[in-house]
């Protein structure tokens, strides 16, 4: 959902249905999850700052004769992005916390991606 010109609110649930593992005979559970995230662009489009975050939860039981435990896990994260849209550069951070029967800690992703407009236009060689 645009706010004005130059910001931005995102909402997307994903589902995630596993298979085997290999080696064992475990299939995980399958998880659902929800992102989130604000952004603003400022300054002409030379900054953009934003904050994200998502929610991961297992919805269905592991199963298989290797399964250890029957605890359902989740895990939820929260961060920040900042970047210049206009070069396509970005750096996100997220923190997660809230971990439940999986590993929990800190993302860092440096991003590079060519603006959809001037890709349009170099196809269409303007």
């Amino acid at each position: 959902y645009r706010i004005g010109e130059h910001g931005a609110l995102s909402f997307a649930v994903t589902g995630e249905v596993n298979q085997n593992k290999e080696d064992a005979d475990v299939v995980p559970g399958s998880h659902i999850t929800l992102n989130w995230g604000a952004r603003r662009n400022l300054f002409g489009d030379w900054l953009q700052f934003g904050v994200n975050g998502y929610g991961t939860w297992q919805v269905t039981d592991d199963s298989g004769d290797d399964v250890a435990r029957t605890t359902k896990d989740q895990v939820h994260g929260v961060g920040f992005q900042v970047g210049v849209p206009r070069v396509g550069l970005g750096l996100k951070y997220v923190r997660e916390f809230s971990a439940q029967d999986r590993f929990e800690g800190d993302m860092v992703s440096v991003f590079f991606a060519v603006p959809l407009e001037l890709a349009l236009d170099w196809a269409i060689g303007s």
